[in-house]
């Protein structure tokens, strides 16, 4: 029990600190062209339940499954981790709207592959990342719009 719940401070960790870092500019947001469908600014803070959803996956997997048995998911949740976190630096600092939209899609399909995983190893545990696939598909859709207006 001590190491799922360490492993989830962890992960957790990893998810939040770089959200802070990379902060995103709710002015810069708003300033774009928006569809009409787009969240107001303040639904984004969704992310942080996400986050916690993920990192209980994660430290669930990862202390509960040998390594032979999740190499796959290890490998999807890496990718997806270093995709998660590049598209706020991508789209608010750098302002790169074909790259963040690249991101965001690649993010995307990972999550897929990511409850797809999950799923092969726990189908309960895999219902906790619905909720993540469902919203990077709306971020995903969201900045091909934005990409598409600005």
């Amino acid at each position: 029990l001590m190491k799922k719940i360490l492993l989830f401070i962890v992960f957790l960790l990893a998810f939040l600190i770089p959200a802070f870092i990379f902060k995103s500019d709710a002015g810069f947001y708003e300033s774009l062209s928006l569809p009409q469908f787009a969240p107001p600014k303040e639904v984004f803070s969704i992310w942080i339940l996400l986050y916690i959803l993920i990192a209980y996956v994660f430290a669930y997997v990862f202390s509960t499954y040998d390594k032979e048995v999740i190499n796959d998911f290890k490998q999807i949740a890496i990718v997806n981790y270093i995709l998660n976190i590049s598209f706020t630096p991508v789209f608010f600092e750098m302002q790169n709207y074909l790259l963040a939209m690249l991101i965001a899609i690649a993010t995307f399909i990972t999550s897929v592959f990511l409850l797809y995983e999950t799923y092969k190893l726990n189908k309960r545990l895999s219902i906790l990342l619905i909720p993540y696939v469902l919203w990077t598909l709306l971020a995903s859709i969201l900045i091909i719009a934005v990409f598409i207006m600005n």
